[in-house]
């Protein structure tokens, strides 16, 4: 399949303010091939005013920029599906003061239409709600990033978050998360006594909200299982722990039966929420250096074993592991593959390609066959049956406005931190401020069918009563500075081009 002749963008009428880049949690490990954590806060809601519409040809972009779009096709694991509506919101329902904010407030911004809000849970860990580089306090918040893209184009939001650093999709599954009253000892009134109270920076005890018992967290996570029945939701994001979709025992073992238990609880709630499974994306050089196993092994968030040991009870040893995964190229085939066979087998309403637009950017521009077929053959069907042949398209026409360091996507934690994911480099395998933009970018496209381009760029606006990264945070490449206006918009471009043309593919059952 190739990229349609046309396909329709709206042009945000509001300022174009570029956005700094990320503050990022010193956070020794988060998550994928090493143990780690991580966290992100729930974002609220604002509107956007549109006044203008253009078509994009293949060669060419509402802002006047000439764009050649080169399709290299790569096999995706990604099903078909019909086109999903633009707003899929339920009903006007008062959300609780512990999930709802006050929202952007900006000359840029609208009135919003209270009777016409999208909620979206997010659920994850450190790649979602985004930790700082270091010495800088503004989360490189996912929900939040999110919440300013759409806002700013003219849809209104209400953001919610349930996360925990370095944890599995499994440690938020609602049969392990009841709703009760604390204290979290004993089964008294149906409580189950393997629990804990939350209590932290951003969570106070007073909502009630409990994990399992052993689990620890920081004051950067938000942990409240407990909001997806809390609140009306038109959306629930799942992210699962990153090296997850690329071990085939973790995919059957945590993720696909967790996936599957949230669509079967939305499917029972009363606006019977969408599913979103969120695909993130590869380190820096793949697999974590000085290690061939995948990593995660946070106690509490690996109840049937860690993903080495799941890889050992099957069979697999973590040199033959390893290959599917050795490099950024093989890794984001790897992630892509099994996000994407796992949210169909589960019944996912939706794939959110953020790691593929992660390849657009890093201007990657083939896969090696080597890994092609070794991640192939963990499936029954080949990529080509289940999924259509996918083009990737690079635009070509901004090579000023990429990285000129292609780390600059991942987080800066100082001339002191001896990177164990990438060589000569300053940067873990999180996401920088251009990295989570882009996820942002990539979100708004999947989710509402409609192009990014003209979103604001983050530029230290407050967001839910916090602040987003501004002018003065520290960029991927160690410098200070404000993201600059020509690679805010290549970031929406890239989305745009990823979603848009190929949304059949991500829209699995809308």
């Amino acid at each position: 399949m190739c990229i349609r002749d046309r396909y329709q963008r709206r042009v945000r009428g509001s300022d174009h303010r570029m956005h700094a880049m990320p503050d990022v949690a010193d956070e020794a490990e988060e998550e994928g091939l090493t143990s780690g954590d991580g966290t992100a806060e729930p974002m609220e809601v604002r509107t956007r005013d549109q006044t203008s519409g253009c078509f994009v040809d293949r060669g060419a972009g509402c802002s006047g920029l000439m764009l050649l779009v080169v399709l290299l096709w790569l096999p995706w694991g990604l099903l078909l599906g019909p086109q999903v509506g633009k707003n899929q919101s339920a009903s006007d329902m008062k959300m609780p003061a512990s999930v709802v904010t006050e929202g952007l407030s900006d000359e840029r911004m609208v009135e919003r239409d209270a009777a016409n809000v999208t909620r979206v849970l997010f659920v994850g860990n450190s790649f979602t709600y985004g930790p700082q580089p270091v010495g800088q306090p503004p989360l490189n918040n996912l929900p939040r990033l999110f919440k300013l893209v759409a806002e700013s184009l003219g849809r209104n939001v209400t953001i919610g978050e349930d996360t925990i650093g370095g944890c599995t999709l499994d440690t938020h599954k609602p049969s392990v998360n009841p709703e009760g009253a604390a204290p979290c000892s004993g089964a008294t009134d149906g409580y189950p006594s393997n629990c804990q109270v939350v209590q932290n920076a951003r969570v106070n005890a007073s909502l009630g909200c409990t994990v399992r018992d052993g689990i620890s967290f920081k004051k950067t996570y938000h942990p409240c299982p407990q909001l997806l029945t809390r609140a009306p939701w038109d959306w629930v994001v799942l992210q699962d722990f990153s090296a997850m979709p690329t071990v085939q025992p973790g995919r059957e073992q945590y993720m696909q039966p967790a996936i599957q238990e949230y669509v079967e609880v939305a499917q029972r709630l009363a606006t019977q929420p969408k599913v979103a499974v969120y695909m993130t994306w590869a380190y820096p050089d793949g697999g974590k250096k000085g290690t061939a196993c995948p990593g995660g092994s946070k106690a509490g968030c690996f109840p049937d074993g860690t993903l080495k040991a799941l890889l050992k009870s099957s069979g697999v040893t973590c040199h033959e592991w390893h290959p599917k995964v050795e490099n950024f190229e093989c890794q984001s085939y790897a992630q892509a593959r099994g996000t994407a066979n796992a949210a169909r087998e589960s019944g996912a309403d939706v794939v959110v390609p953020a790691g593929i637009a992660w390849q657009m950017a890093r201007r990657i521009t083939s896969i090696p066959q080597s890994c092609i077929d070794l991640i192939d053959a963990e499936y029954s069907s080949p990529a080509s049956s289940q999924l259509p042949l996918m083009p990737l398209p690079l635009i070509q026409g901004h090579e000023d406005s990429y990285p000129a360091n292609l780390y600059q996507m991942y987080r800066w934690l100082g001339e002191g931190y001896n990177s164990s994911w990438c060589a000569d480099c300053h940067n873990d395998h999180h996401a920088s401020v251009i990295g989570m933009y882009l996820n942002a970018c990539v979100f708004y496209a999947t989710l509402f069918g409609e192009s990014p381009v003209g979103a604001a760029a983050p530029a230290g606006q407050i967001v839910d009563g916090h602040a987003v990264p501004g002018e003065d945070t520290v960029l991927g490449d160690g410098t200070t500075g404000a993201m600059p206006k020509d690679q805010a918009l290549l970031l929406q471009e890239i989305a745009a081009a990823v979603v848009l043309p190929n949304l059949e593919y991500w829209q699995l059952k809308i």
